[in-house]
């Protein structure tokens, strides 16, 4: 039989169909051949909105008895799937906020002392005071249902979650986002933080966003979340949910909604949750408020229609704040994302805005924007990493932008997006830009192979054989440490804490920590079997690992041969070469050791073409060893000049004559 408490919980066939694990069409089909058994369909007992409702009491046993479905636990579960939350979503919602900080069982509790609790909780009524006050009078059967759906989901967070799943798919009052454009979000949320990890949902009634960009953070890194001003009901709702999340996680903190953060990236979707009837103008309206209130820390990503962020508009109000945002310089990218990634509205293809502080150090006549029209790709993991990469990348300075190339996105003069069609992401290259482009590789080439025709003519036995042509392809953008580690592209192993006296040995494993990476040579090794009893979890390096330290000036070193001890703080990183990641060690380490300011997690590494990899490599190697010879060769010659000077200094050696071969000299 069902649980105590389950007699007034009522279920719809999509609920009995979720519960037991099956097809809806399968529950109708139930219906049909159990119409007449003797296990009869139990009937409906009300239709609410021409929808048919069911006791769960009744639906529990009839699955039990039947043993049909594929959930062995319905009566566990069900208060998960009941209808009686959609009845009372706000009352139920607060009440999870309070179970989650009490601790306890509410069904143990009297009404009046939820109550007090709640009070102490919202002193301030920002987000289940009036909720859990206005429902005083149902509130003792809630408490038991409850206590219910949390032990059916495990945890209040849990519930919350499927209490917000139900309720969207019931009412379709909400913005149903698909993953991809909310880990694109969070990826972007991310990259342009500095720092500090604090974020803003703008929204009212907002909180999809923060909780995906929330996601993305592991349990170590502390992140401040805050919603918009909590008068609305939606508002309030949003901070429910924040509070339920953070009671588990505790690196979540709530700020609150009046403080703005230095630093802080807000977020936004429109038409907001529970706003669907906000008009163009409305919608433009709230985007050039976000805009204003930026300081010049902050940054800004919008999802909105893509009608209105990058389409042609017609000559009204949303163009004339849409222009407005343009002549501001604070509107630093424009792309339009495929369709689909609204589940409300599948038809209705979303666009993304990064707003950021005014270039005022770059004349209005040389600003640029990023546009990029993603309508024909395929948003996923790796595609989106590259999207963001872009867009991070499009944020520097204009001579860092000289050597990036983009793989979606393009830089576009803002004067030129003003003076065109109003479609901002179909502007059309002009000639010239090819031109320019086309030029700037054609020098690149010339320039190469002079520098090798040089570099051969004066070779003293080593000929670099590299030939050159022109690139076609796409490049592959780069991208951070931090993404890479995340993807799998790159394994971070850490060093290990030795002993001074274990590492002056002459023979066994070389060690590799700061001295090494900062002189350039190994002199130092621990005995094997030391390592083996005394350090069990040391990792040691295989060839074309990358040993690295940030401490002091970045430091990286190629370990080629492998069977190396790395020494705390200095760090692996391995390279996957299964995700065909496009990394190359030697630069992946020249990458490190240029170092580019904030967290090395945020450092962006070159990537290349996999067809490219193995002839970039076989030329890059080719180049090392010329270099070391080259170095080889200088060594000999300095310990030459030493020899020759201090014999005849000393009357040990006489020359007796030179011969010049130096141009100039003859």
């Amino acid at each position: 039989m069902g649980h105590a408490g389950n007699a007034d919980l009522k279920l719809s066939l999509v609920d009995i169909s979720r519960l037991a694990m099956v097809q809806r069409p399968v529950v109708s089909m139930w219906r049909i051949r159990h119409s007449t058994s003797a296990t009869q369909f139990p009937d409906p007992v009300e239709v609410r909105n021409k929808q048919e409702l069911f006791h769960a009491d009744d639906i529990v046993e009839w699955l039990q008895e039947t043993g049909l479905g594929n959930n062995p636990t319905v009566a566990e579960d069900v208060a998960a799937f009941a209808s009686r939350a959609r009845e009372n979503f706000d009352l139920v919602t607060a009440l999870l906020v309070v179970r989650a900080l009490c601790g306890t069982q509410l069904a143990d509790m009297h009404p009046e002392d939820v109550i007090d609790f709640a009070d102490e909780l919202d002193p301030d009524d920002e987000c289940l005071f009036s909720e859990i006050e206005s429902g005083a009078s149902s509130l003792e059967p809630l408490l038991t249902y409850t206590d219910q759906l949390v032990d059916a989901t495990f945890s209040a967070s849990a519930a919350f979650e499927k209490l917000m799943e139900d309720r969207s798919r019931f009412e379709r009052t909400d913005a149903l986002f698909d993953p991809r454009v909310l880990g694109l979000v969070a990826l972007a949320a991310r990259s342009l933080t500095d720092g500090q990890a604090s974020f803003s949902d703008a929204t009212p009634g907002g909180s999809d966003l923060l909780l995906a960009i929330a996601d993305s953070f592991d349990e170590a890194t502390s992140v401040t979340l805050k919603t918009a001003s909590p008068t609305p009901a939606p508002s309030r709702l949003a901070i429910r949910r924040l509070k339920v999340h953070a009671f588990s996680r505790e690196n979540l903190h709530i700020g609150a909604p009046t403080v703005a953060f230095p630093g802080q990236i807000v977020v936004a979707h429109f038409p907001a949750a529970n706003y669907s009837s906000m008009t163009d103008k409305q919608i433009m309206t709230a985007v050039d408020n976000i805009a204003l209130e930026l300081d010049g820390t902050q940054a800004a990503i919008v999802l909105a229609p893509a009608r209105l962020l990058t389409d042609a508009l017609e000559a009204r109000t949303p163009a004339r704040i849409r222009d407005t945002l343009l002549r501001s310089g604070k509107l630093r990218a424009a792309i339009r994302l495929p369709a689909g990634l609204l589940k409300s509205r599948p038809r209705q293809p979303l666009a993304l805005w990064v707003l950021g502080k005014e270039r005022i150090n770059t004349p209005i006549a040389d600003r640029w924007t990023t546009i990029a029209d993603l309508s024909a790709l395929t948003l996923d993991d790796s595609s989106s990493q590259d999207v963001v990469a872009d867009l991070m990348a499009s944020m520097q300075s204009r001579d860092t932008l000289k050597a990036r190339a983009f793989r979606f996105t393009r830089l576009v003069r803002t004067s030129v997006l003003l003076a065109g069609d109003g479609n901002l992401c179909t502007i059309p290259l002009k000639p010239n830009v090819l031109q320019a482009q086309s030029s700037g590789h054609t020098e690149l080439l010339v320039n190469a192979e002079a520098a090798i025709e040089a570099l051969n003519s004066t070779s003293h036995g080593y000929l670099l054989d590299i030939q050159l042509d022109l690139g076609a392809a796409v490049a592959v953008s780069p991208a951070t440490l931090g993404e890479l580690l995340e993807t799998k592209h790159l394994r971070l192993l850490a060093g290990s804490r030795l002993h001074a006296h274990d590492t002056t040995n002459s023979n066994g494993f070389t060690v590799i920590g700061l001295p090494e990476l900062q002189n350039g040579t190994s002199t130092r090794h621990i005995d094997k079997l030391q390592l083996a009893s005394q350090y069990p979890q040391a990792h040691l390096t295989e060839p074309g690992d990358v040993v690295f330290s940030t401490i002091g000036k970045p430091s990286a070193w190629v370990d080629r041969r492998g069977l190396s001890i790395v020494e705390f703080p200095a760090r692996i990183l391995r390279i996957n070469h299964a995700t065909r990641a496009g990394l190359i060690p030697s630069v992946l380490a020249a990458d490190i050791t240029s170092g580019q300011g904030g967290s090395w997690r945020r450092w962006h590494v070159k990537r290349f073409h996999e067809e490219h990899l193995k002839n970039t490599k076989t030329a890059l190697e080719q180049i090392e060893s010329s270099r070391q010879q080259a170095l080889d060769r200088a060594a000999r010659l300095e310990q030459l000049s030493n020899l020759l000077a201090q014999g005849s200094a000393t009357a040990a050696l006489r020359i007796n004559s030179t011969t010049s071969t130096l141009e100039g000299n003859n």
